[in-house]
């Protein structure tokens, strides 16, 4: 995520203007107010919820940092580490409900407070927040008396709840988008990827997690035997050409390992050439798939071979994965 994190940097510090509609913004509050100082992170993908919590947040004082996907939310808190972050559920790409999984995973944010904010009256959602290790569950619409109540309890602060006056703009209503069977839990299941090119990792690791899955990464084959061996991943997806052992001897060596043996393998390379699906098939994975190839082809194959029904119809073409330029293919 070093690539997201970066370009997210420029974008933090290219923007000064309250007024932006860029998605990821840091909003200083220079007023001397009890709250300053006590950074809270807006992960939500309406611009209307966004302005609107803004406002309250910078009027009590808060320093404000907002994201409009779950995992430009992910990185900002990695680089921030926040007081508190609000979550929404649906958004596009990861969902609340995963974002905060992947929160509570990483040592270095796992114990910022989390409320989630959603548009769905259903006790399914509240029960899923106990299940993802969030702090605190509040309904839209809300009210600003509302939101700060649950925030002074999270950091044991009453100031903001006591000079604030809640007014009727203050509102934060559920988004006219909300549709609930956009809503997506995920299987958290764990794929490790092998693959020298950070091009195609990024990739492979921003498609991945936007389908609920978590992500292993590998930039060399004898690594990957070593994070299959300690990981027990659910899948490995295998490039062919890699600095030292390639693909097909690594598959080959993990299928003669009983230890790893059973998980499936799926080879990428780009050499479209029958040879290389053969030893791909010689060698014991259970898929081959030829650079070029698109979100949809690839999640056709590994919801297939993990016997998974698909979550979505929305594979969205715009993600392709390309041979890189430099490889030399071997067999």
């Amino acid at each position: 995520m070093s690539k997201l994190k970066k370009s997210i940097g420029k974008l933090l510090h290219r923007n000064k203007n309250p007024d932006s509609a860029s998605s990821d913004i840091y909003y200083k509050n220079e007023m001397k107010t009890p709250n300053s100082g006590v950074l809270i992170l807006i992960v939500e993908d309406s611009k209307t919820a966004q302005k609107v919590l803004k406002n309250i947040f910078i009027r009590a004082g808060y320093d404000v940092l907002q994201a409009m996907d779950g995992e430009s939310g992910i990185a900002l808190a990695q680089q921030y580490k926040p007081s508190l972050i609000l979550m929404d559920v649906v958004m596009p790409g990861i969902n609340g409900f995963q974002a905060t999984r992947m929160i509570r995973k990483d040592p270095e944010i796992a114990d910022i407070p989390v409320i989630i904010v959603s548009g769905n009256e259903k006790a399914g959602e509240q029960f899923w927040i106990s299940e993802i290790g969030a702090d605190h569950y509040l309904t839209k619409p809300l009210s600003s008396t509302e939101l700060f109540s649950s925030i002074d309890k999270l950091l044991s602060s009453g100031a903001s709840t006591e000079k604030l006056h809640t007014e009727a703009n203050d509102v934060v209503e559920p988004d006219v988008s909300y549709e609930e069977k956009n809503l997506t839990i995920g299987n958290e299941l764990k794929v490790l990827v092998v693959d020298d090119s950070k091009t195609v990792q990024y990739l492979m690791k921003k498609m991945l997690m936007q389908r609920g899955y978590e992500v292993l990464q590998a930039y060399d084959a004898q690594t990957g035997i070593i994070l299959a061996k300690k990981n027990m991943p659910a899948l490995i997806i295998m490039d062919v050409v890699m600095p030292g052992m390639n693909g097909f001897q690594a598959t080959r060596h993990i299928k003669k390992d009983s230890q790893i043996a059973h998980i499936p393998i799926v080879i990428i390379s780009g050499n479209r050439q029958a040879t290389d699906q053969f030893w791909a098939t010689r060698m014991g994975a259970a898929h081959f798939l030829s650079k070029p190839f698109s979100r949809k082809d690839m999640f056709l194959v590994i919801e297939d071979i993990l016997h998974i029904k698909s979550r979505s119809s929305d594979y969205g073409l715009n993600s392709i994965v390309e041979p890189d330029n430099h490889a030399i293919y071997e067999t």
